[in-house]
């Protein structure tokens, strides 16, 4: 095994873990989740709780599937599109003035912040690194991290190297 693979091995036992503990907080705390999903105003709040649950099962599996290390990557590019897919609604949201509760669950919690959707997005491409680190060439897969690195500095920069501070978004305001 070398270090890119002992690399990999790092990133997905820690995002299997992240995933597992998100479902659970949102197991334990169901009313929290739905009002969370609700919020995001992408779908009927009627299905609200129906996303909530199915976000509970793909985290699971994704979640059980990575710690079981399976001999595909699947699993991680299953979790690099929902962190992409969690990235994008945060982003939409923020782009529109709204902030609220981000229903990530126990694991980092709170409200959605261009922060959050920065580490959300970055660790996106981290997973998808990740998931090429057995079946690409180094330099394919350090194009992907970098990628996903550079998502997160990117919109660090939008928040915390503005003329003004950090962007009124990120501290509950309008846009």
């Amino acid at each position: 095994m070398n270090e890119l693979d002992l690399l990999a091995a790092a990133v997905r036992a820690s995002v299997a873990l992240w995933l597992l503990g998100a479902a659970v907080a949102k197991l334990r705390n169901q009313d929290r989740t739905v009002d969370a999903f609700g919020s995001y105003g992408l779908i009927p709040r009627g299905l609200a709780e129906l996303a909530g649950w199915l976000v509970l099962i793909a985290e699971l599996t994704l979640g059980l599937s990575m710690l079981a290390a399976l001999a595909t990557p699947a699993p991680e590019f299953g979790t690099a599109a929902l962190f992409c897919w969690f990235g994008f609604i945060q982003a939409w949201d923020l782009a529109h003035g709204r902030s609220h509760d981000c229903g990530c669950g126990a694991i980092g919690g709170g409200r959605i912040s261009w922060r959050r959707t920065a580490v959300t997005l970055s660790a996106s491409g981290l997973i998808a690194a990740t998931a090429m680190s057995s079946t690409q060439s180094t330099t394919t897969v350090a194009a992907a991290a970098l990628l996903g690195t550079s998502i997160l500095l990117v919109a660090q920069g939008r928040s915390l190297v503005s003329l003004g501070g950090p962007h009124p978004i990120d501290s509950g305001g309008g846009a």
